[in-house]
């Protein structure tokens, strides 16, 4: 099953919907004022527990790093990467291309439809396991429908959506954890690095019991380098990021 068609359970890839994320710092700070960790991450948890797919799937703080042109999806492949190696790598691909055509979604925002609530594609995967979830996924309409009514009911829909965690990529190395970079080439670069103490923002959270580890993280502003360039981060940002002229990496 592709994903940019609607179905009972999916709603329709847009790249203006991708590009009217904002940025993760604001989102971050916002659900933090909203006390949204300790209150309502535990109502959605509930729903994840009573579908009985916890360990499948997971919230995700949506977020932009690119600006996407029209036609372009952000697709996510695994890739040997010079200076990080072994990388999960999310860049904007032709929707018409053959790396799109082996993608599905991974990450969802909840969208009201003509006929109920569905989920929005908003980044996608070529993974084999985000295909088995996937399709879980649409066996699911129940949960998708409850999901999307919760994230609406609590004024979430444009800052808490639904991640499908599972990759095959192998487990980080003891002290080392999962962080996302933003290259040069409109690239953002899961890779694992060495926990250094830096405040990273925590951007998917697993809805399982035994799991409180960060499944990704994104460090909370630019790092300043000699010859940066600027870059859109989300549009209540990207001012303030073009003007100091820096970026993460």
């Amino acid at each position: 099953m592709h994903t940019d068609g609607a179905s009972p359970t999916f709603g329709r890839f847009s790249h203006e919907m991708y590009n009217a994320l904002f940025g993760i710092e604001f989102v971050d700070d916002l659900l933090r004022k909203q006390r949204f960790f300790e209150d309502d991450l535990e109502t959605l948890r509930g729903v994840f527990k009573r579908h009985l797919i916890a360990d499948y799937f997971g919230i995700c703080l949506l977020h932009n790093h690119n600006t996407l042109r029209g036609g372009e999806a952000m697709v996510q492949t695994r890739q040997r990467h010079p200076h990080y190696g072994d990388a999960l790598t999310t860049s904007p691909r032709r929707a018409t291309g053959r790396i799109f055509g082996q993608a599905v979604p991974w990450s969802f925002r909840a969208c009201r439809g003509s006929e109920g609530y569905v989920l929005c594609p908003i980044e996608f995967s070529t993974d084999p396991l985000v295909h088995e979830a996937n399709n879980l996924l649409v066996s699911k309409p129940a949960f998708a429908e409850e999901f999307c009514e919760h994230v609406f009911v609590l004024g979430l829909s444009d800052y808490v959506g639904l991640a499908l965690l599972r990759r095959d990529f192998p487990a980080p190395p003891l002290g080392w954890r999962a962080v996302e970079a933003i290259s040069a080439g409109r690239e953002n670069i899961v890779h694992y690095a060495p926990d250094s103490g830096q405040r990273l923002i925590q951007t998917i959270y697993f809805m399982g019991d035994e799991d409180s580890e960060t499944r990704l993280a994104c460090p909370p502003g630019c790092v300043p380098r000699s010859g940066c360039y600027p870059t859109s981060v989300g549009h209540e940002i990207r001012q303030r990021h073009e003007r100091i002229h820096t970026i993460t990496a």
